[in-house]
C-alpha cells in the first residue's frame, strides 16, 4: 500500500517518528537502526514502509534504508516472529551481522535479541538460511550502492526477466560505475543489451 513516505520529521525517539506530509502526520513505529539514522526534527527525511495490518490494528513501519526493511520482512516470514520482535531484533544487530549469524548458524548471537530465546533463533536460522541471499549479496556491493533504489528496482525487474542473480547483479555494477542513473527504465534497457551481447 505505501512504498515510503517522504516529509518533514515532526516527532522522533527510538521507538517511532512522526512524518509530516503535506500536514498529514503519519506515525511509523522504527528500530533503533533508523532512529539513529534519522536527522534533526523539522527536517525533511524519507521512510521505506510495510504496511502492517492485524485483526485489531493497522501499523506502518518504516526503515532508514531498503536493506532494513527486506530483512523486516523476511524475519516477519518466519514462524513465530511478529512485528514486535522483528524490530527488536533490527534494534540489536546490525542487518551485515544477522546475515552472517544466519549463514554461519549462529544462535548465540542471534539469541542475544530480548525477547528471543535459543529455540527460536534455532528456528529462524532453519528457516532463513537459503531465504537472505539477496541481503547478502547487497552487502557485498560498493556503499554507494547499497541503498540505490534504481539500482534494486532495476535488478528485481531483471531477474523477474528471468536473468540469473549474479549475471544481472555484475552488469548493473559494470553499468552503474560508469555513470549515475537516475531512471530505472534506462538501467534496465541498458543492462539488457549488454546481456544480450555477452549471450
Amino acid at each position: 500500500m505505501y512504498e515510503y513516505l517522504r516529509g518533514i520529521l515532526a516527532e522522533k525517539n527510538p521507538e517511532y517518528a512522526v512524518l509530516d506530509v503535506n500536514g498529514i502526520g503519519f506515525f511509523v513505529l522504527i528500530p533503533v537502526s533508523t532512529f539513529e539514522k534519522l536527522p534533526q526534527i523539522k527536517n525533511k527525511f524519507k521512510l521505506h514502509i510495510h504496511y502492517h495490518q492485524s485483526q485489531d490494528s493497522v501499523r506502518l513501519f518504516g526503515f532508514a534504508d531498503l536493506n532494513e526493511r527486506r530483512m523486516f520482512r523476511l524475519l516477519l516470514s518466519t514462524s513465530g516472529v511478529g512485528p514486535k520482535l522483528a524490530v527488536a531484533v533490527l534494534s540489536t544487530l546490525p542487518v551485515a551481522r544477522i546475515v552472517s549469524s544466519i549463514l554461519e548458524g549462529d544462535t548465540k548471537t542471534i539469541s542475544t535479541v530480548p525477547g528471543l530465546g535459543k529455540k527460536t533463533a534455532a528456528k529462524l536460522i532453519v528457516e532463513l538460511k537459503d531465504k537472505v541471499d539477496s541481503i547478502h549479496g547487497l552487502e557485498q556491493l560498493p556503499a554507494n550502492v547499497i541503498n540505490n533504489e534504481v539500482f534494486l528496482s532495476a535488478e528485481t525487474a531483471l531477474l523477474n526477466l528471468g536473468y540469473m542473480k549474479h549475471e544481472a547483479r555484475k552488469a548493473l555494477k559494470t553499468l552503474t560505475e560508469q555513470k549515475e542513473y537516475e531512471d530505472v527504465q534506462v538501467l534496465i534497457k541498458d543492462a539488457i543489451k549488454q546481456l544480450y551481447r555477452k549471450g
